[in-house]
C-alpha cells in the first residue's frame, strides 16, 4: 500500500471522501503523528538494504545507513546474488569518533579486496518512516495501524473545524483510538526489538 491508498483510506472513515474538509497534505500530517506514536512505543519494522555499503579495496569500516538501528545479518557477494552470510564473529558495529556508527569487518579473518566493487547486504530493523509523498510505501505490517491513530487524529481535527458534528467525531476518535491501542498492546512482540538483532551504537 502506498500513502495516496492510506490518505483515500482515512478520508472516508473520516466521512469526507472527496477531501473538502481535510486535504491530503493534513492528512499527511495525521499519518505522520500516527508513525511517532509507535516509534514512541519502540516499534520497529524490518530492513534492508544492499545500496549503501560499496565495499574497496582495504578498507575495513563503513558507514551504516542512517536509517538502521539494529542489524542482524550481513551478506557479501562476488556475483550478482547475495549468497555469503557472513559469520557474525567477523563483523562488529563501533562507533567512530563519538558520534559516526560503522560497520567494522575484523581484517584477520575476512580479505575485503575480494568484494572490491560489490555491495554488502545489511539486514535488521528501523524506526517506522516518516513520509513526505505520497508515492511512498507504508511500511508493511503498520498499515492498519496507522489508518486508526490516523483516523483518531483526524476526528479530532474534525471536530474541532465542525462544532455541529463535534459529538458523531468525538466518538469516531474514541473508537479509533482505542483500536490503535489494541494494536499497540498485541503487536509488541512483532514489532519489538529482534533480540539477536546488535544495536546500532548511538542510535
Amino acid at each position: 500500500m502506498d500513502v495516496k491508498q492510506l490518505t483515500i483510506d482515512i478520508a472516508q472513515a473520516l466521512r469526507d471522501p472527496d477531501m473538502h474538509q481535510v486535504n491530503s497534505k493534513q492528512l499527511l500530517g495525521f499519518i505522520n503523528s500516527a508513525v511517532r506514536d509507535a516509534g514512541n512505543e519502540d516499534w520497529f519494522v524490518d530492513a534492508a538494504e544492499d545500496e549503501s555499503v560499496a565495499l574497496l579495496t582495504s578498507t575495513y569500516d563503513y558507514t551504516i545507513p542512517t536509517s538502521f538501528v539494529s542489524i542482524t545479518e550481513v551478506w557479501l557477494t562476488t556475483g550478482t546474488t547475495y549468497t555469503d552470510r557472513l559469520d557474525d564473529y567477523k563483523w562488529h558495529l563501533v562507533l567512530v569518533g563519538a558520534s559516526v556508527p560503522k560497520l567494522r569487518f575484523d581484517r584477520r579473518l575476512i580479505s575485503i579486496d575480494v568484494y572490491n566493487g560489490k555491495n554488502a547486504r545489511l539486514v535488521g530493523q528501523k524506526r517506522p518512516a516518516v513520509y513526505t509523498a505520497l508515492t511512498e510505501t507504508v511500511d508493511i505490517g503498520l498499515e492498519s495501524f496507522l489508518h486508526s491513530r490516523a483516523v483518531y487524529y483526524g476526528a479530532s481535527f474534525m471536530s474541532r473545524k465542525n462544532p455541529a458534528l463535534a459529538p458523531t467525531y468525538t466518538e469516531l476518535g474514541k473508537e479509533s483510538f482505542g483500536a490503535s491501542e489494541v494494536m499497540l498492546q498485541h503487536q509488541k512482540k512483532r514489532f519489538g526489538e529482534f533480540p539477536l538483532g546488535r544495536v546500532v551504537p548511538g542510535r
